[in-house]
C-alpha cells in the first residue's frame, strides 16, 4: 500500500439533491451522498477552509518516525539519494538530521505530488524510498533514505545549510561524541581531516 499527498488541496464541496445536506469529499474520489446514499449530487466547487495538508503532512510526519524506529540513525543523520531529479533527469545526495522530516526536504517550489510506502511496508534495515512528481519530472523523481556511515554523517553535517556558521566547531564536536580509533582506516581519516580541516592526531 502506498499513501499519496500532494501541496494542492482537491477537497470539494458537494450538496445533496435529495437530502439537502452537504458533504466534503475529494474531487477525485466523488461518492454517494454520506447522509442518505443518494447518488443525485451536486459538486459545488472547491472547499477551502479544510486542514487536509495539516492532515498529510502529519501521517508523513508518522511515517518517518515509525521508519526511523525500525532503522535508527547511529550518528544522527540521514543520507538521501535522488535519482531522475528535474527535467535532466539529474542524480545527487543530501545529508538530514534525524529530526528533519523528508516530505518537507524533497519538495519543490510548484505543485508536486510525493508517494510513500504505508508502514506495514517498513523493516529494519530496508531503505525508505519516496516518489516526488512535478511540473519539471512529470514521470517521477525517486528518494532513497538510508542511515549514514560514520563518513557520511561527518560530510554531511559539515555540508549542511544548517551549519554554514558553525560547521568547523559542530565537526569537532562530532568527532568528539563518535569517534573511536580504530573505526576507519587512518590514511583515510586523515584525508578526511584534510578537506574537512580539522586536525586527526587530535583524535588519533
Amino acid at each position: 500500500m502506498s499513501f499519496e499527498f500532494s501541496n494542492t488541496c482537491t477537497c470539494t464541496m458537494y450538496s445533496c439533491n435529495d437530502c439537502g445536506e452537504s458533504f466534503v469529499n475529494d474531487a477525485d474520489d466523488k461518492q454517494n451522498c454520506p447522509h442518505c446514499g443518494s447518488e443525485d449530487i451536486t459538486d459545488e466547487g472547491p472547499f477551502y477552509d479544510c486542514d487536509c495538508a495539516t492532515i498529510n503532512q502529519n501521517h508523513a510526519a508518522e511515517l518517518w518516525d515509525t521508519w526511523k524506529n525500525l532503522n535508527p540513525a547511529p550518528y544522527e543523520w540521514y543520507i538521501i539519494n535522488g535519482e531522475s531529479m528535474g527535467w535532466q533527469n539529474r542524480s545527487g545526495t543530501r545529508g538530514i538530521e534525524e529530526d528533519q522530516e523528508p516530505y518537507d526536504v524533497i519538495q519543490v517550489n510548484s505543485e508536486w505530488t510525493q508517494t510513500w510506502p504505508e508502514a506495514e511496508d517498513y523493516a529494519a534495515g530496508e531503505p525508505l524510498t519516496i516518489g516526488l512528481s512535478h511540473h519539471d519530472s512529470p514521470t517521477g523523481e525517486t528518494y532513497t533514505i538510508t542511515p549514514a556511515t560514520f563518513e557520511q554523517a561527518l560530510y554531511a553535517l559539515a555540508q549542511s545549510p544548517d551549519h554554514e556558521d558553525t560547521w568547523i566547531g559542530d565537526v569537532n564536536d562530532f568527532l568528539a561524541r563518535y569517534f573511536t580509533p580504530g573505526d576507519i582506516d587512518e590514511q583515510r581519516f586523515r584525508e578526511i581531516a584534510d578537506d574537512l580541516y580539522f586536525e586527526a592526531d587530535d583524535y588519533l
